[in-house]
């Protein structure tokens, strides 16, 4: 029997993520994106989980197949659902192609 999709949205619903001084429940990560063609910049962002994120995603992951949307782009969105999700219970991920 196929299993449901469970489509989460990552930002401000699973995660915050801020480029100001962390806190002592943050998670440093390394934001990778094109500001023109052919120039990558990198930008330290502190990653704020939503509380009992982890608990929730193991429990979802026994009924659903876990999908992420965000209207970010790919250099944001794998550093910050690989910091969420390092057991890789999430199979799908959605962004923005810049």
């Amino acid at each position: 029997m196929d299993r449901l999709t469970l489509v989460l949205d990552l930002d401000e619903t699973l995660v915050h993520c801020s480029t100001k001084t962390p806190s002592h429940n943050s998670q440093e990560v390394i934001i990778s994106y094109e500001r023109i063609p052919s120039i990558t910049e990198q930008v330290k962002c502190y990653v704020y989980k939503r509380p009992f994120l982890d608990e929730f995603l193991e429990k979802m992951d026994i009924l659903y197949d876990i999908t992420i949307f965000t209207s970010s782009i790919k250099g944001y969105a794998d550093p910050v659902i690989d910091y969420i999700d390092p057991r890789k219970i999430i199979k799908k991920r959605y962004y923005r192609e810049v």
